[in-house]
């Protein structure tokens, strides 16, 4: 009993294997389980982009209703927040200003997406949505 107890309190810490398993262990997990976390956060900045450019498409439609088309070219995001179409100036997931164009009888909202940069890979607009 004596040598079992001198045996415990001669150890001191955990050796330097045990510690490069742990390591190896929570690198592992971690690898798995970040990219899956980061993805979420993408998905609902798409989403919130995406009810924006709803609230926007729907802001526009009353406008025209209200208006007419012929009005429909010339109107800009300050007019709609100034004649109370919108509360503010719609923004996507990134914190970015959407901005529209009109193409025809069509209505095509664009958000400039992660980078922030216009004309870019990562532009998402209303009818990419729509797919």
């Amino acid at each position: 009993m004596n040598k079992q107890i001198k045996n415990i309190s001669n150890q001191k810490g955990m050796t330097l294997i045990e510690i490069l398993v742990a390591l190896v262990l929570f690198a592992a997990i971690s690898a798995a389980i970040i990219p899956q976390v980061l993805n979420n956060g993408e998905k609902g900045k798409i989403k919130t982009t995406g009810i924006a450019m709803s609230t926007l498409e729907n802001a526009l439609s009353l406008y025209k209703l209200e208006y007419g088309t012929r009005k429909m070219q010339e109107v800009s995001l300050d007019d709609l927040v100034a004649k109370k179409f919108l509360p503010s100036k719609p923004i996507d997931g990134w914190k970015n200003e959407l901005y529209f164009e009109m193409d025809g009888g069509d209505i095509l909202i664009i958000s400039n997406g992660p980078d922030g940069q216009s004309d870019t890979e990562d532009d998402i607009s209303n009818k990419d949505l729509e797919e």
